[in-house]
């Protein structure tokens, strides 16, 4: 059986750059919310939309955020400090944590939201606007950039829709929005630190269809861009397939898995070689990983992806998986029992006595 590549478009994939993060989808012409910071005096001139304030380690100060209700009817809004992590696709996003299969802080001194206080939640009265304000605690650090934020959620109500699943046959559903505004906190502290980034290790995914390579910000700054190129060889050194790395943004200390989508016609369990070649301070720099494909994680692939478009998928020798065990186990016994039964009734015959 074959099982050929396709791909998925995703409906809707937010990236949180580190920018002001005020723009979001809404079925109202106006968004439930508008926030803005308001600036105090250490924040750098050059910059709109986020903090970035020059800090001493061990200060505390108090920074505050203007928030405006554009709707005819109060608002609760939910307040909630974030760190920043560096997403899959590139770029940095704002949450409490994130799956650290996927992306993680190096080191616990770089989760901002343990150093971020903020109010639970705040009520807006109808077309009112309020500051809210923040405490923020600068860990004892003296070299680099710490970076989180601060995140701002409003329910947006629930709705209801109908979508018809066969002839006179309708399913209903409801769908309950929340909507998020995140500003970010960037803090210089009094020494500068210098880019350093690398690869990690190398992997394949069994449940999606991608291989991956580890990207590692050791440095506390945010990393502006890692661009590379790559290519995938087999056993016998034969290209399979090629790409890029384009303009990965990273938050500082952080470490993510980056997606390398498998493009060659065919996967088979086996050992391949990831080479990759970076450019660092104008130099290009070779990288070499394995990446091992096992048949169990084939096998969970050719579950999730059992569709037209997907590579064929070619193992090593007879698999069988658990429900096909368990049909062959029952097999056997009732071929086992069906020949038992029909032994004994040739027995019964030949003993019989003639007429």
């Amino acid at each position: 059986m074959k099982f050929k590549r396709s791909f998925t478009l995703t409906t809707m994939l937010f990236i949180c750059f580190f920018l002001p993060s005020n723009f979001e989808v809404y079925a109202n012409e106006k968004p439930p919310i508008y926030v803005e910071p308001v600036y105090p005096q250490n924040q750098n001139k050059e910059v709109e939309g986020y903090f970035d304030l020059s800090v001493q380690p061990g200060d505390s100060q108090q920074l505050k955020f203007r928030v405006e209700n554009n709707w005819e009817t109060s608002i609760e809004v939910m307040v909630m400090p974030a760190n920043a992590y560096t997403h899959p696709s590139g770029g940095i996003v704002y949450f409490d944590n994130m799956n650290p299969e996927e992306s993680y802080i190096n080191e616990p001194e770089f989760h901002m939201a343990d150093n971020i206080e903020t109010p639970e939640s705040v009520i807006i009265p109808p077309k009112d606007t309020v500051e809210i304000p923040v405490t923020l605690k600068v860990p004892e650090l003296n070299k680099g950039e710490l970076v989180g934020g601060v995140r701002f959620v409003v329910d947006g109500g629930t709705n209801k829709a109908e979508h018809t699943i066969a002839e006179e046959k309708t399913a209903q559903f409801q769908i309950k929005t929340l909507m998020a505004t995140e500003i970010g906190v960037k803090l210089s502290l009094p020494e500068k630190a210098e880019p350093s980034y690398r690869f990690g290790k190398a992997g394949f995914v069994g449940k999606s269809t991608h291989a991956y390579i580890e990207l590692i910000n050791d440095a506390p700054l945010i990393q502006e861009s890692i661009d590379a190129t790559y290519e995938v060889t087999d056993q016998e050194g034969r290209t399979l397939f090629s790409g890029s790395i384009d303009s990965v943004k990273m938050a500082p200390k952080t470490t993510v898995q980056y997606p390398i989508p498998w493009t060659a016609e065919t996967i088979e369990d086996g050992t391949y070689t990831l080479h990759i070649t970076s450019t660092i301070d104008n130099e290009q720099v070779p990288t070499t990983r394995e990446i091992t494909i096992q048949q169990d994680e084939l096998m969970d692939y050719q579950k999730q992806t059992a569709q037209p478009g997907n590579p064929d998928v070619q193992l090593k020798g007879v698999i069988l998986s658990l429900p096909e065990m368990i049909a062959l186990i029952f097999g056997v016994i009732v071929l086992g029992i069906a020949g038992t039964l029909i032994s004994l009734k040739l027995l019964r015959k030949r003993k019989r006595p003639a007429n």
